[in-house]
């Protein structure tokens, strides 16, 4: 009983932390995007993709791309249309995030077993 309880504790308590790097990636794609924004934005999509596994694929490999640009070139500034989106990508998922908690309650009461 202890483990169950557990076990459902840290589930919940991954799908918050994984919804607040999902915040932290929507706040930082906010405006224009230099090349300290990228980093922190790397950052916070590497503790995103350890909490959710390859969930994530498409902006990953664009935010390692414009990490790159952005140490090759200390002024890099990333293209709005780039910056939008990638957000659209992040807000999507974020709001996808939220039907995960409802898929776990229906699976244990049974339903769509």
């Amino acid at each position: 009983m202890l483990l169950d309880a557990t076990l459902a504790y840290l589930h919940f308590a991954a799908i918050l932390a994984v919804a607040g790097f999902l915040v932290a990636e929507a706040m930082l794609l906010r405006g224009d995007l230099g090349a300290r924004d990228v980093g922190a934005l790397s950052r916070a999509d590497v503790w995103y993709f350890n909490a959710a596994g390859l969930v994530s694929i498409k902006p990953t490999i664009t935010f390692i791309r414009w990490r790159r640009a952005a140490r090759a070139a200390a002024g890099y500034s990333v293209p709005d249309a780039e910056v939008r989106g990638a957000r659209r990508l992040v807000l999507v998922e974020l709001h996808l995030l939220a039907l995960l908690p409802l898929a776990a309650v229906l699976m244990a009461r049974g339903i769509g077993h």
